[in-house]
């Protein structure tokens, strides 16, 4: 975790998007009705709609998790939440055309997908939570520090492609 201000100026993350995403999760599966250990009693067969639902969305999640990171790769530059500062080139191909947080829609999507498994309505109130903390604690120090490092380019990046979807 970090939490302050590079050299730069640009404020840098607080906790790691993974870490963010667990932690809604676990919340998703109190707000599900029965505490996590009583959950794996009751762990119905897999095959049912709400789970199939569930496989459905957390295979796109994966792909586009997948996407996001080969094209990250493919141009050379850092995935690492964490620093953004340290990135070495403004991706804008691939699912990056259509998201400029493909990796946090992914997360999104696959949190979407556990309300699902877990069949309740009552989880899906953590989802809100998660966009507004990633987007205010974790996009906003990322955007900043894509400002500053590409300027013009970034800014119209943004012009074009929407934070979210």
């Amino acid at each position: 975790m970090k939490l302050g201000r590079t050299g730069s100026g640009v404020r840098t993350t607080w906790v790691p998007p993974p870490v963010v995403t667990l932690v809604c999760a676990w919340a998703m599966w109190h707000l599900a009705g029965a505490p996590p250990w009583a959950q794996w009693a009751q762990w119905p067969s897999p095959w049912q709609a709400p789970h199939v639902t569930a496989i459905g969305l957390w295979t796109l999640a994966l792909a586009i998790m997948a996407l996001a990171l080969a094209t990250m790769r493919a141009q050379r530059t850092t995935p690492n939440p964490v620093m953004p500062e340290q990135a070495s080139a403004l991706v804008q191909t691939g699912v990056f055309a259509n998201s400029r947080n493909p990796i946090y829609l992914a997360d999104a999507i696959t949190l979407v997908g556990w309300a699902a498994w877990l069949s309740s309505a009552w989880a899906l109130c953590v989802l809100p939570v998660f966009v507004a903390y990633i987007t205010l604690m974790q996009i906003r120090a990322e955007e900043q520090a894509l400002s500053a490092l590409f300027g013009a380019h970034y800014s119209a990046y943004c012009q074009r492609v929407r934070r979210w979807l």
